[in-house]
């Protein structure tokens, strides 16, 4: 099997039976679970939608493997309901610069996410159901005097392409 095979093997039935993308769990409510979970192993804290309908990732790294590209397509499908969306980078740590262009490209109805993949592969891509993407949300990231260079470059990244307002908050909340 091919590693793009493998990749796409892993995001069809490798994140549906550890946690279904429809289960939301509302903001406040206890992260243990999130922390022990198979997202926090991704450099992801939680992915949470309030009853308000703003949805909140807590990006801690962003980790350039397969298993966290797919953890991190699960998180933004999550996501994909909210009305509006924050990006919470106040305690990124920094990471691979592929995951930061990753979670761009899933917030922009564009070309195909592993496009760059199949190219350099040579290997035509196997069907799959697209992924779902937060390209109709409003997006706001949170920035703070902890947050990484990497952090602070996705941020004026999003804000220079239109696609988000980058806000400083000075609390990181522990």
């Amino acid at each position: 099997m091919s590693t793009m095979a493998l990749n796409l093997w892993m995001l069809d039935t490798g994140l549906s039976h550890r946690r279904p993308v429809a289960a939301v769990r509302p903001v406040g409510q206890s992260r243990d679970v999130e922390r022990e979970g198979w997202l926090s192993r991704h450099g992801i804290e939680s992915a949470d939608v309030s009853p308000d309908g703003r949805g909140v990732i807590e990006l801690r790294r962003f980790i350039g493997t397969p298993a966290a590209r797919a953890s991190a397509i699960a998180a933004m499908a999550r996501l994909s309901v909210a009305d509006r969306i924050v990006l919470d980078l106040r305690r990124h740590r920094g990471g691979d610069e592929s995951m930061a262009a990753l979670l761009t490209s899933l917030l922009f109805d564009t070309e195909p996410l592993y496009a760059d993949e199949v190219h350099a592969s040579g290997e035509s891509m196997p069907l799959t159901r697209p992924e779902a993407r937060c390209a109709r949300q409003m997006v706001e990231v949170w920035i703070s005097e902890a947050t990484s260079a990497l952090g602070l470059a996705f941020a004026a990244n999003l804000g220079r392409l239109g696609r988000a307002s980058v806000r400083r908050v000075n609390s990181v909340r522990l």
